[in-house]
């Protein structure tokens, strides 16, 4: 089997897509608008979104309510080197 038709067989259509180097080990190749694939290890793992009505405000998570922190410890001991 040529390397083009492994490439073909994973997903890798045409002459080129995108890809963006991450300058570590793992790099994002674009093989169509709502695929990414990354390979790892010897295998090829495959991202795929799967909802196409996603606004920029629904993908933008929310924030959690703040927890409530119980007031410092205090202590009359000091620390530190006795003068």
């Amino acid at each position: 089997m040529t390397a083009a038709a492994v490439a073909a067989s994973l997903g890798f259509v045409g002459a080129s897509w995108k890809t963006l180097d991450t300058g570590c080990e793992l790099d994002w190749h674009f093989v169509g608008p709502a695929t990414v694939k990354i390979g790892l290890n010897n295998y090829v793992y495959t991202l795929t979104k799967h909802c196409s009505s996603v606004t920029a405000s629904a993908a933008i998570p929310t924030r959690a309510p703040p927890v409530p922190v119980s007031p410092p410890i205090t202590s009359d001991t000091t620390h530190g080197p006795a003068e």
